[in-house]
């Protein structure tokens, strides 16, 4: 509708001429519309993160206070991505940022909201810093069931907590709704000879926080207890070995005891449009 397109326009130009010229950046650019600004790829983003962030905070102080555990950084919010297309991302926002992202997914996702009180819980690898500013509306029950334990260990708790909202991916989804056996999606032989679900956010998750020289991998499920891991052949050996070592220790975190990581030479560049890091070839 024209009257939506013209709204998104003043605020484009609005962004345009406030936002961007305090952006280091782009202070050679003399950009008056999107159209002027360059498209950069995630690794130009973190070797310039300090000129692409108005506060200057740099890769380097962010990736520290990450590290340690901490989520608030100058009085920012700091953050990082799971890891989707490669290695972590990292995220640093103001309180002003922070509520207008959540004001943005509550109207989408929660119609009735703060008319109407909701128990959200989270079912994800990992629980960041903008979820939490959910709960402090007060409106908001908010409980994370990390999927690094396994679905397994926290479904009984799961179902005891009750959601009327849940967020989650997709298959894992699927694995609550059907309350018994989990998706075959990654599927691994457990204690007992039972099944685990396991997600491709915790494989992901384990490369990708196993050292931050690790750009690309690749991780194909072979057999029912048997992952190919693939990384760079330029990566020193004992970053490959620390690297399979932590993937082997995610399997067993979610009950996939005895899974085999295999270490498998020379990465090939995917072709693919949409990059599949996380793959099964075998089925059960």
């Amino acid at each position: 509708p024209e009257d939506v397109r013209g709204w998104q326009e003043r605020q484009l130009g609005r962004f345009m001429r406030r936002t961007i010229p305090g952006v280091r950046f782009y202070d050679d650019l003399g950009a008056k519309g999107l159209e002027d600004l360059p498209i950069i790829e995630k690794a130009t983003l973190l070797a310039n993160f300090d000129r692409l962030n108005v506060a200057g905070v740099t890769y380097a102080e962010a990736r520290a206070a990450l590290d340690a555990g901490q989520t608030r950084l100058l009085g920012l919010t700091i953050g990082q991505s799971t890891g989707t297309s490669g290695n972590r991302g990292l995220f640093v926002i103001s309180e002003r940022e922070r509520f207008t992202w959540l004001g943005i997914i509550l109207a989408k996702t929660l119609g009735d909201f703060p008319f109407a009180r909701h128990k959200v819980a989270l079912a994800l690898p990992a629980y960041s810093s903008l979820y939490r500013s959910a709960a402090e509306t007060g409106r908001l029950s908010l409980r994370f069931f990390d999927l690094a334990r396994g679905v397994d260990r926290w479904r009984d708790d799961f179902r005891a907590y009750a959601p009327d909202t849940i967020v989650a991916p997709p298959k894992v989804l699927r694995a609550l709704a059907e309350g018994g056996g989990p998706s075959p999606r990654h599927v691994f032989s457990g204690a007992a000879g039972r099944s685990v679900l396991v997600t491709p956010d915790i494989l992901r998750n384990a490369v990708v926080d196993a050292d931050r020289r690790i750009l690309d991998f690749h991780i194909v499920q072979v057999g029912p207890d048997r992952v190919d891991l693939t990384l760079d052949a330029s990566l020193p050996g004992e970053v490959a070995q620390a690297t399979a070592a932590a993937l082997s220790e995610a399997l067993a975190r979610v009950g996939a005891m005895g899974a085999e990581v295999s270490l498998k030479p020379g990465l090939e560049p995917s072709m693919d449009r949409k990059l599949r890091r996380v793959r099964r070839e075998w089925r059960p």
